[in-house]
């Protein structure tokens, strides 16, 4: 179950980072920010993964929890990076060389949750399955 976390971990960063909107938006991609990271910037808050029963295929919905944490500059900014990030990583299709990652749904759970002392934190879930391809030699 681990490589799976990590491979899906490691396909959200990388559709991230390969945003030019989303890096325009943030001063870094994090699994955990260092202490006094710049703001804004969006770290990886938790990922889940359980198996799915399918008919021949070894198949997992994983949950990704991508959150931006910013100062508050009002709520334009906020729904800004927001639909970078969903438009980032919505209908995301990547493969290596055992495993297909689709991300099949992206959608806010919270928003603009005060923390402290005007810094702000959204969550934003990523759904995503991964199936195990089949080896033809």
């Amino acid at each position: 179950m681990h490589t799976i976390i990590t491979i899906a971990q490691s396909s959200v960063v990388a559709a991230l980072q390969g945003s030019s909107e989303v890096l325009s938006d943030v001063q870094g991609i994090y699994d955990k920010a260092p202490e006094q990271s710049p703001l804004p910037y969006i770290t990886i808050s938790d990922v889940t993964a359980a198996r799915v029963a399918t008919v021949g295929d070894l198949s997992y919905r994983v949950v990704v929890t991508v959150t931006y944490h910013q100062r508050y500059n009002g709520k334009a900014e906020s729904l800004n990076i927001i639909g970078n990030i969903s438009a980032a990583l919505n209908n995301t299709q990547s493969a290596d060389s055992m495993f297909i990652i689709i991300v099949s749904d992206v959608h806010i759970v919270s928003q603009q949750t005060e923390v402290n002392q005007n810094l702000l934190r959204t969550d934003v879930v990523v759904e995503l399955y991964i199936t195990k391809m089949e080896v033809t030699s």
